[in-house]
C-alpha cells in the first residue's frame, strides 16, 4: 500500500491542510517505506514544551508533599520508581532527591531580612505615610532621638516655612510657618486602631476597581458629633488641622501674631490694591504717551492746513490769471500770438512753479497752442524752408517739456506730442518724396536746424527710419564706372549727423571701390582721389585690406616696371613717383615692405655693379643724392629707410678706400 490515510485525507478533504513535504520525500520522493509512514505524525496545533528553559525548583514543602505521595503508591507501580519524577513547577530532570535548600532559599533569605530589621515604630511624623522613612532610617542603625553617631543633630523635622508670592529670600515678614507634625500630635494625640484584616479578594474581584461611594451626613448628625478636624485655608497652602487648635496662636520667628487671619487677608487685600495700582499707573503712562502722539499729529495737520491753504490761494491768483490771458481774448475774437501766448505761460511758470506741474497748466497751455500750430505750419515746406519758425518751437518746448528724472520713463510729454503729430509727418514726407540722396546738402541743413528742437526720440526714428534707408538704397545703385560723382561727395556730409550710423553701409561702398580699383590702368591719378576720402573714414584693417587686395599689386607691377639709368636726369621716375603718392593712403608697415621687397633691392644691386666698373664717383655721388632726395622727408627719417640707405653709402666708402 503506497498511499496511506494521511495521503487520502489531504488529497480528497479539502478543508483540511496539506502535510507538508520533509527533505528525504523532496529528495527521494514520496514512496516511502512503512516504517517511515509510522513514523509520521500530523503536527499538533498545541505548542510543544521547550526544554531549553532554565530549571526551575520547588520549595521544601512541595518536595515533601511529593514524597507522601510517592509513598502511598500502589505495588503495581514498583516497575515504575526508576523513572524520574515530575512536579508541577519543576523543570526538566528534577526529582525528590534533590536537597531541599533549593527549593527554600528564597524563604530562608526573606526570614534572615525580617530578622535583621528592628522592631521600630513608626514617627509621630508619618502618620499619613506607609513609614518607609522610618524603616530606611532603622536599618542604617537610627533608634530614635537626634541625629549623627551621639545623637548631637536635629530630633525634629525641619519645618517648611511658606513665603508670600513676589517676596524675596532676605525680606523679614511675618510669614507663617507650617507647625511641625509633632506640635500637632502633642495637641491632640492619634491612637492607631487595629483594623480587622481585609478579607482577601478573588481570583474574579481582583481586576475591579476600588471605589466607595461618598458618604452624605444631615445637618442633624452633624451637629450630635461634631467633626474633630478642620480645614485652614488661611495659606497659600491648604492645610487639615485638629479642631482643638483652631484659634490658638502660632509662634513665628520667636514672636505671636495676633489674628493671623485677618493679618492674611490685610495682606491679600493689600497685595491687590498694588496690583491695581501698577495696572493703573501703567494706563496713565499709555495715555501720557497718546496725548504726546496727538499732540504732534495735531501740530503736523495744522502745518498741512496752513501750506494747504497758502497754495489754495496761489492757485486761485494763477486761475484767474490766465482767464485773463485766455478767455478774455476769446471773448473779443481776437485769436494771441504763439509768441504772446508763450510769454504769458512762462511767466505763470515762473511765479508758480508748483503748481504749473502739479495741476497740469501745461496741457492748458498745449490745448490753447495746438489751433495755432496747425495754422502756422500748415503750408510749410521744409527743404526749402529748413528753419522755418524754430526760434517760437524752442520757447514752446520749455513750456510744454515736463523734466524727467534720469532713468525714468517719459509719461504725459506734450510737447513730443506736439513734434510727433504736426512735425514729424512734414519732414518724413519732405524726405521721401522730395530729396534726392545725391543732393545732401539740403537734408544735413535741415536736420542740424531741428536736431535741438526736435526730441531725441522722434530724430532717431528719422535717421534710422526715413535717411538711412534712403542711403541704402542709392549705395546699391551706385555705378562707380559710370557715376560722374564721386560716393564721398554726396555721403560724406552726412558724417557729422550720422556718425556711426553710417558702418552698415561700408561693407558693399568697400566691395564696389575693391573692383573699380582692380580695374584702373597703371599710373592713373583718379584711383587715388577716389579713394583718398575714404582712408578717415575706414578702420585701419578694413582699409590695409582693401589696398593689399587691390592697390598693391598694382605698384609691384609699377616698381618692376622701374628701368635704373646712371644719369638721373634721363631716368623714367613715373612709375616712382605713382608709387609715392599712394604713401598717404597705405599704411607705414605695408609701405616699407613694398619698398624693401621691390624697390632697394634693385636700386642697391645696380650700385653694386656700376661701383665695380670702376666709375666716377663724383657721378655716383649724384645720382646717390638725387635718389634720396626723391624720397619725402618723412620717409627718409625712418629707421628701415636709413639703414638702405646707409648700405649703400658703405658700399660708397670701401670702393673709394680700395
Amino acid at each position: 500500500d503506497d498511499f496511506g490515510d494521511p495521503d487520502l485525507f489531504g488529497e480528497f478533504y479539502y478543508g483540511s491542510k496539506k502535510r507538508k513535504i520533509t527533505k528525504e520525500q523532496a529528495t527521494y520522493g514520496i514512496f516511502l517505506d512503512d516504517s517511515e509512514e509510522e513514523d509520521y505524525k500530523p503536527k499538533s496545533k498545541k505548542k510543544e514544551e521547550s526544554f531549553a528553559k532554565p530549571i526551575k525548583f520547588v520549595s521544601t514543602s512541595s518536595n515533601e508533599t511529593a514524597k507522601e505521595n510517592s509513598n502511598n503508591k500502589n505495588v503495581n507501580d514498583v516497575d515504575r520508581e526508576d523513572e524520574p519524577e515530575y512536579h508541577s513547577g519543576g523543570g526538566l530532570g528534577f526529582n525528590s532527591q534533590f536537597p531541599s535548600s533549593f527549593g527554600s532559599a528564597k524563604t530562608e533569605n526573606k526570614q534572615r531580612q525580617s530578622s535583621s530589621q528592628p522592631n521600630a515604630p513608626m514617627a509621630s511624623w508619618e502618620k499619613y505615610s506607609k513609614g518607609i522613612g522610618s524603616k530606611l532610617m532603622a536599618q542604617m542603625g537610627y533608634k530614635g532621638g537626634g541625629l549623627g553617631r551621639a545623637g548631637q543633630g536635629i530630633a525634629a523635622p525641619i519645618e517648611v516655612k511658606i513665603r508670600q508670592k513676589g517676596v524675596g529670600l532676605g525680606v523679614g515678614t511675618s510669614d507663617r510657618s507650617i507647625p511641625s507634625y509633632d506640635s500637632e500630635m502633642n495637641i491632640k494625640p492619634q491612637q492607631k486602631e487595629k483594623s480587622e484584616p481585609k478579607p482577601e479578594k478573588t481570583r474574579f474581584q481582583s481586576w475591579k476597581k476600588n471605589s466607595k461611594a461618598p458618604t452624605i451626613k444631615r445637618v442633624e448628625e452633624v451637629i450630635q458629633k461634631p467633626p474633630s478636624q478642620y480645614i485652614d485655608m488661611t495659606q497659600a497652602e491648604v492645610r487639615v488641622l485638629p479642631l482643638e487648635t483652631m484659634g490658638q496662636k502660632s509662634q513665628v520667628q520667636g514672636q505671636a501674631e495676633i489674628c493671623p487671619e485677618l493679618l492674611y487677608n490685610i495682606k491679600f487685600l493689600v497685595g491687590i490694591a498694588e496690583g491695581d495700582t501698577r495696572e493703573l499707573d501703567r494706563k496713565l503712562k499709555q495715555e501720557k504717551d497718546k496725548i504726546v502722539v496727538i499732540t504732534h499729529e495735531r501740530e503736523k495737520l495744522e502745518r498741512k492746513l496752513v501750506k494747504e491753504t497758502q497754495e489754495l490761494e496761489r492757485s486761485e491768483k494763477m486761475v484767474l490769471l490766465i482767464n485773463d490771458v485766455i478767455f478774455s481774448k476769446l471773448e473779443t475774437d481776437v485769436k494771441p500770438s504763439l509768441r504772446t501766448l508763450a510769454v504769458s505761460f512762462l511767466r505763470i511758470k515762473k511765479d508758480y512753479p508748483h503748481e504749473y506741474t502739479a495741476l497740469n497748466i501745461e496741457g492748458l497751455a498745449f490745448s490753447a497752442a495746438l489751433p495755432l500750430f496747425k495754422d502756422l505750419y500748415r503750408t510749410w515746406r521744409p527743404l526749402q524752408e529748413p528753419s522755418f519758425q524754430t526760434d517760437i518751437m524752442k520757447i514752446w518746448k520749455s513750456l510744454l517739456e515736463r523734466a524727467q528724472q534720469k532713468g525714468a520713463k517719459r509719461t504725459g510729454d506734450y510737447y513730443i506730442k506736439l513734434i510727433h503729430d504736426l512735425i514729424y509727418p512734414k519732414l518724413r514726407s519732405a524726405i521721401c518724396n522730395e530729396w534726392s540722396p545725391k543732393n545732401a546738402e539740403e537734408c544735413v541743413r535741415l536736420v542740424e536746424e531741428w536736431e535741438g528742437v526736435v526730441p531725441g526720440c522722434i530724430l532717431e526714428e528719422l535717421l534710422q527710419r526715413v535717411i538711412l534707408p534712403k542711403l541704402s538704397k542709392e549705395i546699391e545703385f551706385w555705378n562707380p564706372r559710370a557715376d560722374p560723382l564721386p560716393i564721398h561727395v554726396w555721403l560724406h556730409p552726412w558724417l557729422p549727423v550720422l556718425g556711426p550710423r553710417l558702418e552698415p553701409l561700408y561693407p558693399p561702398i568697400r566691395s564696389k571701390l575693391s573692383f573699380l580699383l582692380q580695374e584702373i590702368r597703371l599710373y592713373d591719378s583718379n584711383a587715388l582721389k577716389l579713394i583718398s576720402p575714404w582712408k578717415r573714414v575706414f578702420t585701419e584693417s578694413s582699409m590695409d585690406a582693401l589696398v593689399v587686395r587691390s592697390i598693391i599689386p598694382k605698384l609691384v607691377s609699377a616698381l618692376r616696371e622701374l628701368i635704373l639709368v646712371h644719369d638721373l636726369n634721363s631716368q623714367a621716375l613715373s612709375p616712382f613717383l605713382w608709387v609715392l603718392e599712394w604713401e598717404q593712403i597705405i599704411s607705414e608697415n605695408i609701405y616699407l615692405t613694398l619698398l624693401e621687397q621691390e624697390f632697394f633691392p634693385k636700386w642697391v644691386q645696380f650700385l653694386s655693379k656700376w661701383l665695380s666698373s670702376q666709375p666716377n664717383f663724383e657721378d655716383v655721388l649724384n645720382w646717390y643724392v638725387g635718389w634720396k632726395q626723391l624720397f619725402p622727408p618723412h620717409l627718409t627719417g625712418l629707421e628701415r629707410i636709413k639703414l638702405q640707405f646707409n648700405q649703400a653709402l658703405d658700399m660708397l666708402h670701401r670702393c673709394v678706400s680700395d
